[in-house]
């Protein structure tokens, strides 16, 4: 599992957790159509380092640890991840 952070040119930026960058990029294309947003804009993807990142390390590990696939969002406290089937709700 890694994370992926993917930067937008219409100032998007999701951190997708994915088990590659195609899984990514396709869960990018997902989130998009199911919240009613535009077609996906250009973007640039890169894949976090979990050991440079600047995130709290333990947080990162333990939500890579889940396995669970779709966007991340980080509370400060914890990452909480929507998986693609739960898109349209809150992502």
């Amino acid at each position: 599992m890694n994370l992926y952070v993917i930067d937008a040119t219409d100032d998007t930026t999701l951190h997708v957790f994915a088990h590659d960058a195609n899984q990514a990029t396709g869960i990018f294309g997902a989130y998009h159509l199911f919240n009613d947003l535009p077609p996906p804009p250009d973007a640039v993807l890169r894949r976090v380092n979990p050991h440079s990142s600047g995130l709290n390390p333990q947080h990162l590990a333990d939500a890579l640890e889940t396995g669970i696939v779709g966007v991340g969002r980080y509370d400060g406290e914890r990452w909480i991840i929507t998986a693609p089937e739960q898109f349209g709700g809150e992502a």
